[in-house]
This record gives structure tokens, sequence and C-alpha cells, in this order.
């Protein structure tokens, strides 16, 4: 079953059988680096207290970006086998989704890309890169999440749009402008008193959805205040006679 995209179009991705792949021949490491949490929502409440600008990319179809290592082939796809060489083989040079590795190599590749735009990585966190002018002493930083990326800077700062735009260069990214969400976060800034306000309750709500969970709000039958005592009438009698 295909995902319809907001365009109507049909999504489909060439997937390839990653649960075929052998430990030691076909992959080595798995394990992709991101950005943690906390890292996240201290930057962003950093970004907040300094008023400084937060923008989002996302790079489209980011796992067949990444570089691959290993000697991999595939099976030719259902529909698309060469007349007369069926029994022929493809060699991947790129990743590909279902690859166990993919992830890994996306951000290797992710990783020397941010180093020639003159970012660097932080040591205690893989997921977060800067990049620091010397000259006009502007400092940039770019959270990296898998294919979600926030750059965050000195509002209306020249090199926060240079970068940001020679990143969109090498990789065909969605400009998503101002961050209003990021990693399943809704973001709300109010600049005014360099505030942040962040919730999940779309995310919440997409789960409750997934999973048929259906809710209906009502409102509690019991006064807020907490200055109310029940009594005894408002009690079960069942209750009130056993802690009598």
């Amino acid at each position: 079953m295909f995902n319809i995209k907001p365009d109507g179009c049909y999504r489909s991705h060439l997937v390839a059988k990653g649960f075929s792949q052998v430990k030691g021949i076909d992959f080595d490491e798995l394990f992709s680096p991101v950005v943690r949490y906390e890292t996240a929502r201290l930057l962003l409440a950093v970004a907040a207290l300094e008023d400084l600008d937060i923008q989002s990319v996302d790079v489209k179809t980011a796992y067949l970006y990444g570089d691959l290592d290993e000697e991999i082939y595939m099976e030719q796809p259902e529909g698309f086998k060469l007349p007369g060489k069926e029994n022929k083989v493809w060699q991947l040079c790129k990743a590909l989704y279902g690859l166990k590795q993919a992830g890994l190599f996306w951000w290797c590749t992710m990783t020397k890309s941010m180093l020639a735009l003159g970012f660097k990585r932080c040591k205690s966190n893989a997921g977060v890169y800067y990049h620091h002018d010397k000259k006009t002493k502007v400092l940039v930083i770019a959270i990296v999440y898998v294919d979600d990326v926030c750059f965050i800077g000195t509002k209306d700062s020249l090199l926060l749009n240079e970068l940001k735009q020679k990143f969109m260069a090498r990789w065909e990214c969605r400009d998503l402008g101002e961050t209003t969400e990021f990693l399943g976060m809704h973001i709300s800034c109010d600049r005014k008193n360099r505030k942040i306000f962040i919730d999940q309750c779309e995310y919440l709500e997409k789960v409750l959805a997934h999973f048929n969970i259906v809710t209906n709000p009502t409102h509690t039958p019991l006064p807020s205040e907490f200055s109310f005592k029940p009594n005894k009438k408002q009690c079960d009698p069942k209750f009130c006679q056993k802690y009598q």
C-alpha cells in the first residue's frame, strides 16, 4: 500500500533486502550518531534567551547520498529487469533504504560535507556542529537528527543564511523556514519576552490515531479548588464504613 504525498502523488521507495545481509561480510558497524533530545532542547532555550534565529531544512531521500565502503550486490527489482540480462545483479555504489548501514554512511557523508563548509563537530555530541567566524565573531550552530537539520545563529545573520544555502546546494532539501516543528516537538517563540514554548500535542494525537485510541475530552466531575473536602453523602457508604 502506497503512502500519498501532499500533492496527491503516490510515494514509493526501492528498498534493499537488508535482512539477508551477513555481519562481517556485508556490514560491520551500524550505529549512527544523532543529537540527544536534551541537547536540542537546551540549544533551543539558549536561542530564545539570546534572541537567535532558528531555521530548518529537511533533506530529501537522505540515505541515498551515503557512500558505501563494502561491496554489496542486489537483485534487479521486479519490473526493471534488463531484457536478456535477467540473471545479472546490481553492485551498489551508494546506500539504499533497507541496508543496515545506510544511516551510518549518510551521517559519515553528511559530516564530511559539514566539515567542508567550515563547521566543526562537537566532541561531546555527534549531532551538533558549530561554525565560528573569527572576524565577525558570529556563531552558527547546526543540530542534525538524521535528515532534519536546524540552523541557529544571530538574527538576520548573513553567515547563517549563507551556510544554510550552501548546505541546501549540496543536498536536495526542503526549506522549512523559521522552525515551528523539530523532532516531533511543536515550537513557538515569544521574541518579545525571549521565551520558547515546546509541546508534543500533535505527535501525541498521531500516536493515539495510529493505535485507534479515541479520546473523549470531558470536564472533571469535581471542583478544581484545592479546598474541596468530600462529605459522607458524596462517598460510597461501604468505603466510609470501612475507614471510619
